[in-house]
């Protein structure tokens, strides 16, 4: 009945596990030399895939916090921006990056294009209203006369 309390007791302890890497290192260490010249031989010479290393002396130095680096930085949102019309840009109203709103104007397209476009437009359909009138008139009063 003692037993398992006492062995309970160095598991706790960590004692067996101590014990077990003590054994493992002590058992891999071994006095016994080898008389074989060839094994001898081949520790101390290097292998052809190993690397020379040259150890260093550690010294303090201060270094640059800053990083530099190159990337590219993709939107999360992305607007597709068109006008209704086609036109030459007069003026641009905001600059890369700048917050907008909606409904703010972000560029002006040249007027004068459309402006003379509806005064011709407006000429030509005053000019068929005037026909219209002509013909009507001229269709009542051959109806009259029929």
């Amino acid at each position: 009945m003692n037993k398992p309390i006492i062995i309970s007791k160095w598991i706790k302890r960590g004692f067996i596990p101590i014990a077990l890497a003590a054994t493992l290192v002590l058992g891999g260490c071994s006095s016994k030399k080898s008389g074989n010249a060839s094994t001898e031989a081949s520790r101390s010479s290097f292998r052809p895939d190993t690397a020379t290393v040259e150890t260093a002396e550690v010294q303090p130095h201060d270094f640059n916090e800053n990083i530099q680096s190159t990337g590219t930085l993709v939107a999360k949102h992305h607007a597709q921006l068109r006008s209704l019309v086609a036109g030459k840009v007069m003026a641009v109203n905001v600059d890369i990056g700048d917050y907008v709103k909606k409904g703010a104007v972000l560029a002006q397209i040249r007027q004068v294009d459309y402006k003379l476009a509806l005064e011709q437009a407006s000429a030509n359909m005053s000019r068929a209203k005037a026909q219209y009138d002509n013909a009507k008139q001229d269709y009542d009063r051959i109806q009259n006369l029929y």
